[in-house]
């Protein structure tokens, strides 16, 4: 996700996106967690889907 960088005063010091947004001068990134939100609290939640990493053909032990 894309954090815009600050100035002592708070003020965003440029663009975010588009045009003259440079990385490390007008924003960062940053790993960002959101939790599960409902959108319709009269439906249940959907069931949980495994999910499986497939493992590289060429990593030893396979």
């Amino acid at each position: 996700m894309r954090i815009g960088i600050r100035d002592t005063d708070g003020r965003l010091v440029g663009p975010v996106y588009k045009g003259g947004a440079v990385e490390g001068l007008t924003f960062s990134r940053e790993r960002r967690f959101f939790p599960r939100a409902r959108v319709r609290p009269d439906l249940p939640l959907a069931p949980t889907t495994p999910v499986y990493r497939i493992p590289n053909s060429g990593a030893p032990g396979w």
